[in-house]
C-alpha cells in the first residue's frame, strides 16, 4: 500500500507528524530536566550544558509542531500583516 501526499494519505501523515512531535516535545522536556538536575547535583558543566541543549531542541520541536498543526487545520502558519 503506497501513501500519497494528496487526499486521506496526506491527512494521515500530518496526524502522525503531530503525534511524533508531541512525543518529541515530551522527550526533550524530560531530557532537559534530568540533564540540568543531574548536572547540578554532580557539579558537571557538561551535563548542565546537555540539559540546556535539550531546551534548545524543545524550541525547535515546538516550531515544527506548530507547522504541522497549521497544516492540519488548513492554515499556512504565517500571520497576515
Amino acid at each position: 500500500m503506497a501513501l500519497s501526499a494528496h487526499g486521506a494519505g496526506r491527512d494521515g501523515l500530518t496526524c502522525c507528524g503531530v503525534a511524533l512531535e508531541i512525543c518529541t516535545l515530551v522527550w526533550v522536556t524530560i531530557e532537559a530536566i534530568v540533564g540540568v538536575a543531574a548536572g547540578l547535583a554532580a557539579g558537571s558543566v557538561a551535563l548542565v550544558t546537555f540539559g540546556i541543549d535539550s531546551a534548545i531542541e524543545f524550541a525547535a520541536a515546538l516550531v515544527v509542531w506548530r507547522t504541522f498543526r497549521a497544516e492540519q487545520t488548513g492554515r499556512d502558519g504565517r500571520s497576515e500583516d
